[in-house]
């Protein structure tokens, strides 16, 4: 009789299973997949997608080894980059690699492209790389040609002068504004009439 009740048993053991795995094939159960594509969306909305320009000099500036590629076209690269960046398409960047351990940034001029290029090596799942938030203009204003306050408290002026500095640094020519005329463009774009919207 127990012979009986183990194969009755493994019978219906064996039911529920099939019945589950059919019920799962119909339902769906996340796959490796879509668990990744969770992570990537997770990266973006805790901004863990990007390093600012303020960052990224910081880091430079340190001597850390970050592999810095220039998505923009060649005759911007020329122009003007950012130091040690390499010139690469999207398509250069996914056929000649780059290594899985090593910190990248990637930028573009506005950092459009370069989010692109971020979200295909992420789905290679390359897990140490970032995008330079809003791209080479974002650099430009922040790092190479910011406008610093001449003005500031006694608490910003270490931020200041390391601002400065770190323009210099790269080659930049930081700009001192006094606080009043700080306040009067400030003013200025307060003031300014509405932009008119074109006519349909």
């Amino acid at each position: 009789m127990t012979i009986l009740f183990v194969m009755t048993l493994n019978k219906i053991l064996a039911s529920i299973a099939l019945i589950l795995a059919l019920l799962a094939a119909f339902i769906g159960i996340p796959t490796r997949e879509d668990r990744h594509l969770k992570e990537i969306a997770l990266l973006i909305e805790t901004e863990g997608d990007h390093v600012t320009p303020l960052e990224l000099a910081e880091q430079i500036y340190a001597g850390r080894s970050i592999r810095l590629i220039d998505l923009r076209d060649s005759l911007s690269h020329v122009r003007q980059h950012i130091v040690n960046s390499e010139m690469m398409s999207v398509q250069q960047l996914l056929n000649h690699g780059i290594k899985r351990n090593e910190m990248v940034v990637l930028y573009s001029e506005g950092g459009i492209h370069a989010s692109q290029a971020w979200i295909l090596l992420k789905m290679q799942r390359y897990d140490s790389v970032y995008t330079l938030l809003g791209g080479f203009q974002g650099w430009k204003e922040e790092i190479l040609y910011p406008t610093l306050n001449a003005g500031a408290t006694a608490a910003e002026t270490q931020g200041v002068e390391r601002r400065k500095m770190l323009s210099l640094f790269f080659g930049g020519e930081p700009s001192l504004t006094s606080q009043e005329s700080s306040k009067r463009k400030s003013a200025r774009q307060n003031n300014s009439p509405p932009k008119q919207k074109p006519p349909v």
